[in-house]
């Protein structure tokens, strides 16, 4: 978010030609953003027509830059708001709002993309490079090493004229979208919504390999590259396995104010919800035995896959040797405070309380496979189907497998 306040005029040349001149010097000085950057459309002159006094960007990377705003930066700080601008969708802007209030939102994204700017900005100082944050973008130390969630808490509790602002419009539009996935997005497509999602976190994840390739291993400031480590998306197409084991029973989505939209805080209406018409049994067990330390995030990711794709409650039982949690979420970070574990490796627990309850789910089990498991399948169980982290193996001789994994990838 920047401030009506600009300074002096600087230059008038066209956005666009500036554009494509601030793509290739950052590309080749810094090829992290520079490789971002040629994901950004530009609206002509949309930003004129659409009230953006500044810069603004929607969800797909449509980018509006007002002319008069462009006149008053330095090529430096033209630098600055470009990258400014796409980190908000990379670094999922609109997809972690939630119910979070726009505006406020808007100003804790700000103050953690532009402490990562500051770093960058830092990283290319000896080099002569000239890429500056903008002496009116909102910057606080104070804030180093914070989530943008954290932020946003801070500012709930405590006074700040930057995001005291109940109404207006950020700089991260939801209201901007040229494309029609974006558009989609914009009016509550889940679909369309994972899409996107996905798609910028795989973008995160390619310019981290592209300024490898022409800067070496390790040269992403860490600040940055702990948030794209962050961006685990699930890559298993979840909809097709449970598909195949549920058949007509997964059923159709319908719309329903029963389970209201999660964007109707954000836009200040009840939006109807999304839920299917026949809510299928699956039931995802977790193995968390210490051998399985340090994929906790991937099975979040994947998790998080299963509810989107289910548009239902899914049943997670998080297990070492000992039941530790037996939770019904629709969001995988439900159950984040439920991660316990550490010990041996048993399923057994598990198997017996489905069994004991007559359960007939579809069952996930998430393990490297060195774990005791019933020697044939439970009969009550529709199936199972084995999701083998990276170097395990199929424990049992019944069930189906698939093998992930830590970046995302599903081995034959």
């Amino acid at each position: 978010m920047f401030t009506e306040n600009p300074e002096p005029e600087v230059t008038t040349e066209p956005v666009r030609k500036r554009l494509s001149k601030a793509r290739l010097w950052l590309a080749n000085k810094m090829p992290f953003f520079g490789y971002l950057t040629f994901s950004l459309n530009l609206i002509p002159e949309g930003a004129e027509k659409r009230g953006v006094p500044t810069a603004a960007i929607a969800n797909d990377g449509s980018l509006y830059i007002n002319q008069q705003f462009s006149n008053t930066l330095s090529d430096a700080h033209f630098r600055f708001v470009l990258v400014h601008e796409v980190l908000h969708p990379g670094l999922g802007f609109f997809t972690r709002q939630g119910s979070k209030g726009l505006m406020r939102w808007n100003v804790a994204h700000d103050y953690a993309i532009n402490l990562i700017c500051k770093d960058y900005a830092k990283s290319t100082e000896q080099g002569g490079a000239s890429f500056r944050v903008w002496e009116h973008a909102l910057l606080d130390e104070k804030f180093r090493g914070w989530s943008a969630e954290e932020i946003y808490d801070h500012l709930m509790n405590n006074q700040d004229p930057n995001a005291s602002g109940a109404e207006g419009h950020g700089d991260a539009r939801r209201d901007l979208a040229t494309t029609g996935v974006g558009k989609k997005a914009e009016r509550g497509c889940q679909a369309s919504q994972s899409q996107i999602k996905h798609t910028w976190a795989s973008k995160m994840h390619e310019a981290v390999h592209a300024h490898e390739a022409q800067k070496g291993k390790g040269s992403i400031p860490g600040s940055l590259q702990k948030l794209v480590d962050n961006l685990l998306t699930p890559q298993v197409y979840w909809d097709e396995y449970l598909q195949s084991y549920l058949g007509e029973r997964l059923g159709q989505e319908m719309l329903t104010y029963s389970r209201p939209n999660r964007r109707s805080t954000a836009v200040g209406e009840i939006l109807p919800g999304r839920r299917r018409r026949n809510s299928p049994d699956v039931t995802v067990l977790w193995d968390t035995s210490g051998s399985q330390n340090g994929w906790e995030q991937r099975v979040l990711s994947e998790i998080q896959g299963i509810c989107e794709d289910l548009g239902a409650e899914a049943r997670v039982i998080v297990i070492d040797t000992a039941i530790h949690a037996d939770v019904m979420i629709e969001d995988a970070e439900e159950v984040i405070a439920e991660i316990k574990g550490g010990g041996g490796s048993n399923f057994i627990p598990a198997f017996e309380r489905l069994a004991e309850e007559c359960d007939t789910s579809v069952v996930l089990a998430f393990t490297d496979g060195y774990i005791d498991v019933p020697s044939t399948k439970p009969e009550q169980l529709q199936d199972v189907l084995w999701v083998i982290t990276e170097g395990g193996k199929k424990p049992a001789e019944y069930g189906q497998e698939i093998h992930i994994t830590k970046a995302g990838a599903v081995q034959p």
